[in-house]
């Protein structure tokens, strides 16, 4: 049982490996639309994981330095890395009314919303530890991850099942719209005064 939450995390890193070869993948023009349902499957599965281990370390009082410091990684290759690969591969190609290097370039701002707020979060956290300060996950925290989940998951099913639906492309464009600011958000709350505690 001590184990179980590290192995459970060391199986979200593989899945997260597996996720981003088959985003890859699915772009090549020979490619089945399937390879983004089993992309679906696996991230569903890896989120299932990361809510697993986090209950079952807290219930038991499993938490180790390796769940502390792999953990979030984990959580950083799958989620930061599927914008990354979604911006390289130009995943959606077009979202309305933009063009398609329009949407290129929305694609990577996102990414690198995300990527920032996950640099900028670890290194306040690794400050905030030091000082003593008491530094828990926030609302916005976990909204952002819901919220960047669900943006994940549309974009692809939308690109398995329902790539020339205009409506499906704006709701695409709706979540990626609400990504970037409840990220923006939650990074800029870590800065409010009523958030540093000491321990």
């Amino acid at each position: 049982m001590r184990a179980l939450p590290n192995i459970l995390t060391i199986g979200r890193i593989f899945l997260a490996g597996i996720f981003l070869i088959l985003i890859a993948r699915a772009t090549g023009p020979q490619a089945p639309r399937y390879y983004y349902d089993i992309a679906t499957v696996l991230f569903i599965v890896a989120v299932l994981t990361d809510m697993a281990d986090g209950i079952i370390a807290r219930r038991y009082q499993l938490v180790s330095k390796f769940g502390r410091i792999m953990d979030p990684l984990a959580d950083k290759i799958l989620v930061v890395g599927a914008f990354v690969f979604f911006a390289a591969w130009r995943i959606p190609q077009t979202l309305p009314p933009l063009t398609e290097t329009q949407t290129s370039v929305v694609l990577w701002i996102t990414a690198a919303v995300i990527a920032l707020r996950e640099v900028l979060m670890t290194i306040i956290r690794h400050i905030a530890e030091q000082k003593g300060y008491n530094f828990q996950a926030t609302w916005a925290g976990k909204l952002k991850m819901v919220i960047q989940s669900i943006t994940i998951i549309s974009i692809l099913i939308v690109s398995s099942s329902l790539p020339g639906e205009a409506w499906a492309q704006w709701l695409v464009a709706t979540a990626l719209a609400a990504t970037i600011f409840i990220t923006a958000f939650s990074a800029l709350s870590v800065l409010s005064p009523s958030r540093w505690e000491i321990k």
